[in-house]
Parts: structure tokens; C-alpha cells; sequence
């Protein structure tokens, strides 16, 4: 069965594996949104659902860990240079 637990885990790993190697091999996770696994699903995508479900709690402590390794939870707005200064330029033309 296609959607069994067990099978879903493994797809996961492959994943998260995939993920992995493209990480080491490139030295960040900056890719194009059109990337995708060897089955042909988008792993630009993959990792954002994986940043969604983990911020709902939604994914296991070795889930998170595997994702953090990779630097893929850290990614917030204020590491982004200039980003609040950018946010309260353009704040004030929206209020």
C-alpha cells in the first residue's frame, strides 16, 4: 500500500538523503524553484513543506534534527542583510 507509514518514511528519508547529498555537494540550499528529486518531484518545494509542517509541530524530533543539520530551520528574514531596514523603507508606504 502506496501510503502505508512505513512507506512514507521511506520516501521521506529519500528525501531527506537527496536533499543531503545537493547540500554537500553545493555548500548551501540556494536552488532554483524548478529543482527536483530523481522522480521528478520538486525538492524546492519538499523543503518548504518541510519548514511549514515542522513550524505546526508536525514533524518528529528526528525529522527536525536531519532538517536542522542541513541548516534548512535556521532560514529567518532577519538573517537576510538589510532585510528590516528593506521592511520599515517599504512599512511606510503601506500604513
Amino acid at each position: 500500500h502506496t501510503d502505508s507509514p512505513q512507506k512514507k518514511l521511506e520516501i521521506w528519508l529519500d528525501r531527506a538523503n537527496e536533499v543531503e547529498a545537493y547540500f554537500t555537494e553545493h555548500g548551501s540550499l540556494f536552488m532554483p524553484s524548478t529543482t527536483l528529486f530523481h522522480d521528478g518531484a520538486n525538492m524546492f518545494r519538499w523543503i518548504h513543506k518541510q519548514k511549514k509542517l515542522q513550524k505546526n509541530g508536525m514533524l518528529s524530533p528526528y525529522q527536525t534534527a536531519r532538517l536542522e543539520a542541513m541548516k534548512i530551520l535556521c532560514i529567518t528574514p532577519k538573517q537576510v542583510s538589510g532585510w528590516n531596514q528593506g521592511y520599515q523603507y517599504a512599512k511606510q508606504y503601506i500604513e
